[in-house]
């Protein structure tokens, strides 16, 4: 579904992009005022009906009676205030979701601008009591770990850091720049963005690391817009909600002793920008009503993305960051795998991953059926676990006690006999195997009589 609804907005967009580029304003805000409606439109198709959302312009305000700057573009949820003698409303925070500030067109100038605009919006928010699932769940996707209150007290602060960041992220409005037209490439826009970040921290002490001497606020990860499009180029946080940008083993341009631990934090892609928009939307739609999962199709294909700013994490500091500048011919040679695979596990790991599945966890140290089978198999409990961690769907807590740190993990065994694993809450799995056994039986000779 997904993919039928971002081809039919995206050749909205593109009709009446070229419709409105005809025109010829000798007016600025008059021109901002058609490209602001073109975005309304398209938001208002991508909203689903009955969930009493609708898309307005205005400002937001908190608890505090604080303001946001003025607002091109916002979706809410149920009633605002109206701005009298306008058409515009003030809204409070916890009904907004979705801040776009657009732009016709794209440059450096126009970046900035729209990013301090945001920024207004990031400001207002503040963490109160709230439900934290949809962060767990990115700092799962993410990391590869799981966080608990029952052993906070037992993880590291760098993981406390991550988390905060994507409980702020997870709460706060989604925050698009959306640009009709601008940079000719997508090195062009991972420059600008780049070259903006750098402008806001003091010299740098090597040439590929952003580390200030001093934490500057608002450019932290979780103030970053959540994605920048500017025509047919997008740049996307990779925060989880959706897209997930894992931890890097080693990181050869960081410092010398600093190479480890880094958070693939953004990215950039060349494609249909509508499609990342409906991803970031329809994601934060899932965390807040009950929707069916199937409104994202199949879901077996990924985008395409190159890394752009690598993060890590510092107990007591903040963030410091790490660019990764490409050229375009650079950028069009990587490689990027766009197909969804499961994990495949050996006999080892299948057996005990079903056992997670219907038992729970595992009491590493205290199950003694557990040690006689990894007697038999020849495997020593150390081994054991860094070969259950490579699966990625294992998390093992400070008490030394084995979960999943999926949803809702699916096993399967394939016609040609190899093990299978993976997350199956929206049946991605299932519909992985039945790919799978169609391009089994297509390959498998046929009797010829």
């Amino acid at each position: 579904m997904i993919r039928t609804v971002a081809d039919l907005l995206d050749a909205i967009r593109r009709k009446e992009t070229a419709v409105l580029a005809k025109w010829n304003l000798n007016h600025g805000p008059m021109i901002g005022n058609m490209y602001e409606g073109l975005t309304r439109h398209l938001l208002e198709r991508a909203a689903f009906d009955g969930l009493d959302l609708r898309v307005v312009d205005g400002k937001i305000t908190n608890a505090s009676g604080e303001l946001s700057d003025q607002i091109d573009c916002m979706l809410v949820r149920g009633e605002g205030t109206p701005i009298p003698y306008t058409n515009s409303f003030i809204y409070p925070i916890g009904q907004v979701l979705v801040v776009i500030e657009v732009k016709k067109t794209l440059y450096s100038t126009a970046l900035e601008d729209a990013y301090d605009n945001l920024s207004s919006v990031v400001r207002l928010h503040r963490v109160r009591d709230e439900r934290f699932s949809a962060a767990r769940r990115a700092f799962r996707a993410i990391t590869n770990r799981d966080v608990s209150s029952d052993e906070w007290a037992d993880i590291p602060y760098e993981d406390k850091m991550l988390f905060y960041c994507l409980v702020q992220d997870s709460l706060a409005p989604l925050r698009v720049i959306f640009g009709y037209d601008g940079f000719a490439s997508e090195s062009g826009l991972r420059n600008a963005f780049l070259d903006y970040l750098e402008r806001q921290l003091p010299p740098r002490t090597a040439q590929s690391s952003l580390e200030p001497d001093k934490p500057v606020r608002g450019f932290g990860p979780n103030a970053l817009p959540n994605l920048i499009v500017c025509a047919e180029r997008v740049l996307v946080k990779l925060n989880g909600l959706p897209y997930s940008g894992h931890f890097a083993g080693e990181l050869p341009s960081a410092l010398q002793g600093k190479r480890d631990n880094w958070w693939t934090l953004y990215g950039s892609a060349n494609g249909t920008p509508i499609r990342f928009l409906l991803e970031v939307f329809w994601t934060r739609l899932r965390d807040l009503f009950p929707m069916s999962p199937e409104i994202f199709g199949e879901d077996l294909e990924m985008e395409p993305i190159t890394p752009l700013l690598f993060a890590r994490p510092i107990a007591g500091r903040g963030w410091e960051y790490v660019e990764h500048r490409l050229s375009e011919r650079a950028i069009g040679e990587t490689e990027r795998d766009t197909s969804w695979q499961p994990c495949v596990l050996d006999m080892v790991q299948f057996t005990m991953i079903n056992l997670l599945c219907s038992d729970g966890e595992i009491d590493i140290d205290g199950d003694t059926d557990l040690h006689q089978f990894l007697s038999k198999n020849g495997l020593g409990v150390e081994a054991f676990i860094e070969r259950m961690k490579s699966t990625g769907l294992v998390h093992l807590y400070a008490r030394r006690r084995m979960r999943l740190i999926t949803e809702n993990c699916t096993t399967a065994i394939l016609a040609d006999g190899t093990f299978v694993a993976g997350e199956n809450s929206t049946g991605r799995l299932t519909r992985w195997v039945v790919r799978w056994q169609d391009e089994f039986r297509a390959r498998a000779p046929r009797a010829v009589e």
